[in-house]
């Protein structure tokens, strides 16, 4: 605990009065602020960007502890969380790998239910890591294509927080025509190329790499149109979509067909359609007379039948034949018509008050203002306000039915079901104001001071009421007013709810993806600041990162490994067949990258060995330096000539054939002259070496 002097002497004064006998009526109880103290890390210490922290503290407090509020504090980036208050001996904890790179003073605060507080810092210090150049596409955007033999410009905007713009290099390729282009950013961050692309549909991926070997992808889908896709005449269709003539913008499927010899509309028969043209095979066109040439049983003096169509195109229907309208009124005898003379008599016309039955029911003027229709004993003309109720006439008594009665222009008025505000409920159908019309059951709520669906309750179910009671309505920005344990600066848990109104869901727990990998703290994910660390990820060489949450980094077949072979004798060459993928060599015995050594039981047995040795290798055999066979160091045989009067040897050598490798025999350096001849003198021994 890092106190400043006159803290420790207020601390000491306030215990002091403060400890007086407590069955003394007059004493006074003082507070005492609480400690706050950092374990670790240390001070001064060193992280890399992204590295996971674990900060781990004390606090304590003359209160009660559940009752203390921890916080985690940076100089750079602000309130780090909101701890969960500490356990029961006081220790706190928490685990972060987002600090800002750069000198950070952490902060551990401590505030009792008093507001006093304490607290403890140390410095730390967060090393910057390379990042990854930005990039985006320019061209093509959405909805840009090119046309076949069309030239196109593609085009990315890069940037990177350590390198230049002119040292990023940009790659586009396709996933049909291959690499398209490979340029340099220019000094604005463009990166631009054309090339011509084979039709189709194409999958375009640019990757930006800096200087540092960091790459940046993104991928578009850019459409290169075929020549027979193009509209040449702009009618709307291609060659691929039927067009039959695409020179001509007049012709194309579903054209108009003209009387002009030409197939309009590509279907293949040359003016159908038209009143040239005879469709329905009955010998005319609509230009000879035909009236519907959709109809061969329809064409100029063909007989008339009763068929209920005009057979012989003289505009008349059925003329001639029993079945004819002789009035015109749209009926005919065999249709009810029960005065077929009078245009105006036929069934359904309207009766009037004629003495007549317009209608053909076998009824004089009923419906009319002068007939009783319900047989009340009064017409529409009478008063009577609807002539379909025997109910209801001017000489009736109101009563409680919702009618007027009465015909006096009021339902039910002077009963009680009268609806006296109008608002279509009455107090006998639960309206607990009468006199309001903007009160009454199913009213909507709505925030005017009053129970308007008469609930018992005042604008409830609006955003001015606090619904579930914990303080805060939707105005004031409840994003839930139905659960009181959800309200602005209310205390987030793990409850799978944003219960703090911030629009985040259980934000600084251990199930919260912080870092959007798809894996929390609970479900394995060693450091959730950093989406490419999760259980299960690929393991990559020298990033410095246990990707995969398995507790080692750099390891075996990790992402960018080498092929290391197994050096047992230490001669620098590897065994075929013990190859190892790993991220650095000197791994035991694995430490050579290449695997031709015949012998890695004996360090003499290597390729290119140039000595030759007089006992076989540990591994049996003399092939020391690994070209697959055995060569002797001493093949000669020695010889013997005369000089004069001298003998020497002309070689010196074996006295025999050469001996097997390791094999000792005799050696001849010198002659001697022996029965008037020089002969060889046995007169040393050797050893056949081999390699």
């Amino acid at each position: 605990m890092r106190f400043a002097p006159l803290l420790g002497i207020g601390l000491t004064l306030s215990l002091t009065l403060g400890c007086r006998n407590p069955q003394d009526n007059g004493v006074t109880v003082y507070n005492s602020p609480p400690n706050a103290t950092i374990t670790s890390p240390a001070n001064d210490a060193t992280f890399y960007e992204g590295q996971p922290i674990t900060f781990t503290g004390s606090v304590n407090d003359d209160g009660n502890i559940d009752d203390l509020l921890v916080i985690w504090q940076s100089s750079i980036d602000g309130e780090l969380s909101v701890a969960a208050p500490p356990d029961p001996a006081g220790n706190v904890e928490l685990t972060t790998g987002s600090l800002t790179p750069g000198v950070q003073i952490i902060t551990l605060l401590v505030f009792d239910s008093e507001q006093l507080n304490g607290e403890d810092f140390v410095s730390l210090s967060i090393e910057d890591l390379p990042d990854n150049p930005t990039l985006t596409i320019v061209h093509p955007v959405s909805g840009e294509y090119s046309t076949e033999d069309e030239s196109f410009t593609f085009q990315a905007k890069v940037s990177d927080a350590q390198d230049a713009s002119e040292d990023i290099q940009v790659k586009i390729d396709s996933d049909l025509d291959g690499e398209i282009c490979s340029v340099l950013a220019d000094a604005a961050g463009l990166a631009t190329c054309a090339d011509v692309l084979t039709p189709g549909d194409h999958k375009l991926t640019f990757t930006a790499t800096d200087k540092e070997g960091f790459t940046a992808k993104r991928d578009a889908v850019f459409t290169v149109v075929a020549g027979t896709e193009i509209d040449d005449d702009g009618d709307g269709f291609t060659e691929s979509n039927g067009d039959c003539d695409d020179d001509d913008k007049k012709i194309h499927p579903g054209a108009t067909e003209l009387p002009n010899f030409v197939d309009d509309d590509c279907d293949g028969v040359i003016d159908d359609n038209t009143n040239i043209y005879d469709d329905d095979g009955d010998g005319q066109t609509e230009a000879d007379g035909d009236c519907d040439d959709d109809d061969p049983l329809r064409f100029k003096n063909n007989p008339e039948v009763v068929d209920g169509i005009d057979n012989d195109c003289d505009t008349k229907v059925d003329n001639g034949t029993e079945v004819y309208d002789d009035d015109g009124d749209g009926f005919t005898e065999n249709n009810g018509d029960c005065d077929d003379d009078d245009k105006r008599i036929y069934p359904n016309a309207t009766e009037t008050p004629n003495g007549v039955d317009d209608d053909c029911d076998n009824l004089i003027d009923e419906g009319t203002v002068f007939y009783d229709d319900d047989g009340d004993g009064f017409s529409e003309l009478n008063g009577d306000c609807n002539d379909a109720d025997a109910e209801i006439a001017p000489n009736r008594t109101e009563i409680y039915d919702l009618k007027d009665n009465d015909c006096n222009g009021l339902v039910d008025d002077g009963t009680d079901g009268a609806d006296d505000d109008g608002d279509g409920k009455s107090e006998q159908e639960g309206d607990c104001d009468d006199t309001d019309p903007d009160i009454t059951p199913g009213k909507p709520e709505v925030v005017d001071g009053k129970d308007n669906d008469c609930n018992g309750k005042i604008d409830d179910g609006t955003n001015a009421y606090d619904d579930d009671g914990d303080g805060v309505s939707e105005n004031e920005g409840d994003c839930d007013d139905t659960d009181k344990r959800i309200y602005p600066n209310a205390p987030e848990i793990q409850d799978g709810k944003d219960n703090n109104c911030n629009g985040k869901i259980d934000e600084g727990g251990t199930n919260y993806d912080d870092d959007g990998d798809g894996q929390t703290e609970d479900d394995g994910d060693c450091n959730d600041a950093d989406s490419s660390i999760y259980t299960g990820a690929q393991e990559k060489c020298d990033d410095g990162k246990d990707s995969d949450c398995d507790g080692s980094k750099d390891e075996e077949n990790a992402s960018g490994c080498t092929t290391f072979y197994k050096d047992a004798d230490g001669d620098n060459y590897g065994k075929a067949g013990t190859g190892r993928c790993l991220c650095a060599g000197g791994e035991g015995q694995w430490d050579v990258k290449s695997s031709n050594d015949c012998d890695d039981t004996d360090d003499r047995a290597r390729p290119g060995q140039q000595a030759y040795f007089t006992t076989p290798r540990n591994g049996g055999g003399w092939d020391f330096n690994c070209a697959s066979g055995e060569e002797k160091q001493f093949t000669a045989k020695a010889g013997c000539s005369t000089t004069g009067t001298d003998c020497v040897t002309s070689p010196d050598g074996w006295d025999g054939s050469a001996p097997a490798c390791g094999a000792t025999e005799a050696w001849s350096t010198d002659c001697s002259i022996c029965w008037r001849a020089c002969c060889t003198d046995r007169n040393t021994v050797k050893t056949q070496a081999c390699r």
